[in-house]
């Protein structure tokens, strides 16, 4: 991490010392947000995403691309911070995507074929983190924290999911043990018509809210 702070500071004295525009700027800009911890600035937007646009045929061919790219932030030119400067973009050349909670938060889909043999999806935020935020993290250029909050990694039905909770059908006994009034929930149907009126018959369940925001970075 030290090694880090000095390649920031470097790259925070480069800009303040000189107006970059163009490729310089973005650039530097890109380095900095790619490993910056947290939620990142509006500002980073725009270059992340002009960075992860710049692609080739092969993979391999694009890591060099982005590469070069990087390297247009002039920072630590032949010196020893030159060379920690070119371990770091080779490392972020090779990811293949950005590292935010609103990223690690969006669901993954299992589409499964159900009863009456329908394709069906599943949604739940994934309990991993995905290949480039593990990088992130194990990176000794970053200082990243992603935290995995939510009590469930159970899979949700489309329509659960899309209005924010699911239902579970359970005994009498069960409803009356769930202490938050908030899980419960019943339903009441005309069951039998009798002369001496109308029997209802309840179907008791649980409510639980669908977790959406589940990873947090510190």
């Amino acid at each position: 991490m030290i090694k880090l702070l000095l390649i920031f500071i470097l790259i925070f004295s480069s800009l303040n010392a000189e107006e970059f525009t163009g490729d310089k700027k973005t650039a530097c800009e890109v380095i900095m947000c790619l490993t910056a911890s947290g939620n990142r600035p509006q500002e980073c937007e725009p270059p992340i995403k002009k960075f992860f646009k710049i692609r080739a045929k092969k993979w391999k061919d694009t890591i060099k691309k982005r590469k070069k790219f990087l390297r247009k932030c002039p920072v630590g030119e032949g010196n020893e911070d030159n060379k920690e400067l070119k371990k770091l973009t080779s490392f972020l050349a090779s990811l293949d995507g950005s590292c935010e909670e609103k990223d690690l938060n969006k669901p993954e889909i299992n589409r499964e074929m159900d009863n009456n043999e329908s394709l069906v999806d599943e949604l739940r935020v994934p309990p991993k983190l995905n290949k480039s935020c593990q990088g992130l993290v194990n990176s000794v250029f970053t200082n990243m924290k992603p935290k995995y909050t939510c009590r469930y990694t159970k899979w949700y039905t489309r329509s659960d999911w899309n209005r924010g909770y699911s239902l579970e059908s359970i005994s009498k006994a069960e409803y009356d043990a769930i202490e938050d009034p908030a899980q419960k929930v019943y339903t009441e149907e005309n069951y039998n018509e009798l002369e001496d009126g109308t029997v209802l018959e309840r179907t008791y369940f649980r409510k639980t809210m669908v977790e959406k925001n589940c990873w947090v970075i510190r």
